[in-house]
């Protein structure tokens, strides 16, 4: 029992292992990885409606907090060890892949919804994205 509310099954057994779950910023999608893919599923009315399912290594995955023209709102994640890009939850394509020269221990987006926060083991760094970059 979670204080507010009743806990509420809003899928079916999908018999994969998800974790890491990231919310969409209209709140309707949920992605969550798995050890080969990116489990994007869609919920109409706490019921699920739709589940796609893009092959790869998907680590430390966070949906953009907006929609950013024309690419609307793509999530991060890693490339393990040295590596970030974003992947667009509709069509599965992937942008703004680049790999740093030192092992990325954290990143998040920026305030701004379009560039990023990273951290090595000694360093913070802030970057644009390419994609936000071309508007």
């Amino acid at each position: 029992h979670v204080e507010g509310g009743e806990l509420k099954k809003i899928s079916g057994n999908l018999n994969i292992s998800l974790f890491n779950p990231t919310w969409s910023p209209d709140g309707k999608k949920i992605a969550c990885q798995t050890d080969g893919t990116l489990e994007i599923l869609t919920f109409e009315d706490h019921q699920l409606v739709e589940h796609k399912s893009f092959p790869g290594h998907f680590d430390m995955i966070e949906w953009a907090r907006a929609e950013t023209l024309p690419f609307g709102a793509p999530i991060l994640y890693q490339q393990p060890p040295t590596g970030i890009a974003t992947i667009h939850p509709e069509t599965g394509a992937i942008t703004d892949a680049f790999s740093f020269r030192h092992d990325i221990t954290s990143f998040c987006w920026a305030a701004n919804g379009r560039d990023i926060i990273y951290t090595t083991p000694w360093l913070v760094l802030h970057t644009p994205l390419l994609s936000s970059q071309r508007q």
